[in-house]
């Protein structure tokens, strides 16, 4: 800027050294009018346009990612293809295990829509699962169109099972005939094991695709719970697993098939 100033002025200092003396009046010299002018727009051009500075960016807000909210089955519970139980079964989110919760409906009950390990999403009443994280950030999710019903299946009948004794030694399997019988939706049967006669009940799942059970010896001891599945492409055959009640790690597989089918490979659900 001083360097544009120090050339201006010496502009005006040869300029004025150039102008004509003035005569004796009041007024001035038509030259001297027009050489200021002239002085001033050169003063006007050299010197160097402001400078605007540069505007300035708004800060951008930190953004803080929410994390997952996530879904831990109290039961062997069925992940449906939808929020409600006429939805085809999918999977089972197995007593203990989590899932991370992608959405919610409550059109037909309080469901919610879970993303598995495997990457399975599905549905599961809420009464089957308790939840880690903040769930009111779920969105909802629309249900998929209602499937047409389909007939229940039965569990009535005779079934050959393969029942895993210890889930410490996978060869030690009996092999016992399940004479089931069902009211409604509950069943009864009663199995020997360990040497002694143990005396089954359960519930049958709306769909009356599954089984959830308690056993017990004739006397009340040593409990044991158990989960039968139907596959899903062959209602005479199912899928199962138990563990005792007291001591969830000594568990095995359990699967049985009946009308001259062959029971199905792998043996546990899930």
């Amino acid at each position: 800027m001083k360097k544009y100033v120090m050339s201006s002025m010496v502009l005006i200092l040869v300029l004025t050294a150039c102008l004509p003396s003035l005569g004796g009046g009041d007024e001035p010299a038509v030259d001297t009018v027009a050489t200021s002018v002239a002085l001033t727009q050169a003063a006007q051009q050299v010197a160097p346009p402001a400078q605007n500075p540069p505007p300035q960016q708004p800060a951008q807000p930190t953004q803080t990612l929410e994390p997952d909210v996530m879904a831990t089955a109290i039961v062997n519970a069925n992940c449906r293809s939808g929020p409600d139980v006429i939805f085809d079964y999918l999977a089972t989110l197995k007593l203990g295990d989590s899932a991370k919760v992608i959405g919610m409906n409550d059109t037909y009950g309080d469901w919610w829509q879970l993303e598995l390990n495997n990457g399975t999403q599905c549905w599961i009443q809420a009464d089957s699962l308790t939840f880690t994280g903040d769930t009111k950030n779920v969105a909802f999710v629309t249900s998929p169109a209602t499937p047409t019903p389909k007939p229940k299946p039965s569990w009535a009948g005779g079934w050959t099972s393969a029942q895993m004794m210890s889930a410490n030694n996978p060869n030690n399997v009996e092999v016992k005939t399940l004479i089931i019988v069902q009211n409604g939706n509950t069943i009864t049967f009663s199995f020997p094991a360990f040497g002694n006669t143990y005396n089954a009940t359960g519930v049958v799942s709306d769909d009356g695709l599954s089984i959830d059970g308690r056993a017990q010896r004739a006397n009340g001891t040593d409990p044991i719970r158990f989960t039968f599945v139907m596959v899903d492409t062959n209602t005479d055959q199912f899928r199962g697993q138990w563990y005792l009640e007291g001591n969830p790690s000594w568990n095995g597989d359990w699967c049985g098939a009946r009308n001259g089918e062959i029971r199905p490979t792998p043996c546990r659900n899930g």
